[in-house]
């Protein structure tokens, strides 16, 4: 495979796995908040509406995380600043997804909420940090067995 062929289809896969840890960390997050019995009871809550919003917050994570520079591929390992980069991107999204939630309530035609849990939005940004911190570290294990093998990049 062409050396620009691998790139490309290593920040698909990294850029995808994101995405998915960051709507999967979401999706936890709100069941969650239906589910343990320490917390305060819920008001009602819709899935298909809170699971349009994580795709909302996965897709504002991604920006958030190319902004970083995280899916440039250059770096060898995932480090502290690379941690701290995630850290960033997750506060930054949640907090511009919580803005806009807040900005468009009521404004959505059978839209059955005021406004989303800010547990589940607090819950969701502590677990995309350890998702994205997870996917990240197996991501870059990953990369340095193609890179050992002569298989990846550099």
């Amino acid at each position: 495979m062409h050396r620009a062929n691998r790139k490309a289809v290593l920040k698909s896969t990294l850029a995808l796995g994101d995405s998915v840890s960051v709507c999967g960390a979401f999706m936890l997050a709100y069941w969650l908040r239906y589910h343990l019995p320490f917390l305060p009871p819920p008001p009602p809550g819709d899935f298909w509406l809170y699971f349009r919003f994580s795709i909302f917050i996965a897709f504002a994570t991604f920006l958030m995380l190319y902004n970083s520079g995280l899916y440039r591929l250059e770096q060898p390992f995932f480090g502290v600043d690379e941690f701290f980069a995630v850290i960033k991107a997750v506060t930054l999204s949640h907090l511009v997804s919580a803005a806009l939630s807040f900005a468009i309530r009521g404004r959505i035609p059978g839209d059955p909420l005021e406004t989303y849990s800010r547990i589940v939005l607090a819950q969701s940004w502590l677990l995309s940090i350890v998702a994205l911190t997870m996917w990240h570290l197996l991501f870059d294990v990953i990369l340095g067995a193609f890179r050992r093998r002569g298989s990846a990049l550099t």
